[in-house]
């Protein structure tokens, strides 16, 4: 629902969505980093985006980007996605 949510632009729904997974697992914190940075919450996303990055190292706007551009359908979508996890701290 929280991907949906922010595919919208509901960057405050899609938070709130993450929100009520308790705990929320680390790699989701991804996600949950982007829908923070989105709402502009950008301390709470490099946060989050912290939490993911224990368990995912190797984790690069690079790779999401080679990861996601053969099945991202949805026109500006992945700049989207990859504009709020660089404004969260990603590495390039």
């Amino acid at each position: 629902m929280s991907w949906a949510l922010w595919e919208r632009g509901d960057c405050d729904g899609a938070v709130r969505e993450m929100q009520k997974m308790a705990p929320i697992p680390d790699p989701a914190q991804r996600m949950l980093a982007a829908a923070l940075s989105c709402a502009g919450r950008t301390e709470e996303a490099k946060d989050a985006l912290a939490i993911f990055l224990k368990t995912s190292s190797q984790a690069s706007l690079h790779e999401e980007r080679e990861r996601l551009a053969p099945i991202w359908g949805a026109s500006g979508s992945l700049d989207r996605w990859i504009k709020d996890l660089r404004s969260a701290g990603m590495p390039e």
